[in-house]
């Protein structure tokens, strides 16, 4: 019972600290994103690459003439310049973004039509390492349109 008591202990706390890592990451890439500070956090995208996974969508609404930027964080142990930041919609598919970053990066997009848009994060080629390539990007709002 000891022993089992021990194991579940050491299992929460591993995972409390993945979590707390995860959290420095995107504290991290918050404040490279935001150093004058007169953005708005609103939203985090985290994401984790392997062999099997090469991209991850989210589907995010967005306002109409409303002024957003979206940044890419490089994370100091993988390779950022295989990372890339979409933003797509029905209209505007993988091949035709309406705004793309590679690297550490940002784009501003100000929005003309409300709508459900996707936030694409891929990694550009094949994995070749067994541990996993993290990726963060964060949305901030900008300003509203007068």
């Amino acid at each position: 019972m000891k022993r089992l008591t021990t194991i579940i202990l050491l299992l929460v706390l591993a995972n409390t600290l993945f979590a707390q890592a995860q959290t420095d990451t995107l504290i991290d890439c918050a404040k490279a994103a935001n150093k004058r500070g007169k953005m708005v956090y609103l939203k985090s995208f985290q994401t984790s690459f392997d062999n099997t996974k090469l991209s991850k969508k989210w589907p995010l609404m967005l306002n109409s003439g409303v002024k957003y930027r979206f940044f890419l964080c490089e994370n100091a142990q993988d390779k950022p310049e295989v990372l890339e930041l979409l933003l797509l919609d029905e209209s505007h598919p993988e091949n035709n973004p309406y705004a793309s970053t590679k690297k550490k990066g940002s784009f501003y997009f100000e929005c003309n039509k409300t709508g459900t848009y996707l936030v694409l994060i891929r990694y550009k080629k094949e994995v070749q390492k067994k541990e996993a390539v993290n990726a963060t990007a964060v949305l901030f709002f900008v300003k509203k349109r007068k």
